[in-house]
């Protein structure tokens, strides 16, 4: 099975535990990480979101969403939640260009 089909039963599990806590925002991470890991940008960003959505200031969505806005190359969106995170926890470190964890 290998390292791919034990991260796509991860995704499945974790699907079925953000489908059944739709509001659990630690589910909703954990999906958009395992999904980033299995090369599922969008996917990612969309549980990155939908954990925005119960918890604006959520640090680890903003932190999380950086980086796949800059795997997309978007650098106008990861900035914005880059200043978001720096908002929400002054203590936060971003990079020299300002878009993302050094």
């Amino acid at each position: 099975r290998g390292r791919d089909g034990d991260m796509k039963r991860v995704v499945n599990l974790l699907e079925v535990a953000t489908r059944r806590k739709p509001q659990s925002t630690a589910n909703a991470n954990m999906l958009g990480n395992a999904y980033r890991r299995i090369a599922r940008v969008d996917d990612a960003i969309g549980q990155y979101l939908h954990c925005l959505a119960f918890d604006p200031s959520c640090l680890d969505a903003h932190i999380n969403l950086i980086a796949c806005y800059q795997i997309q190359g978007n650098l106008a969106a990861s900035a914005k939640h880059a200043r978001e995170a720096v908002r929400i926890d002054p203590e936060v470190k971003m990079s020299a260009d300002g878009v993302g964890p050094p």
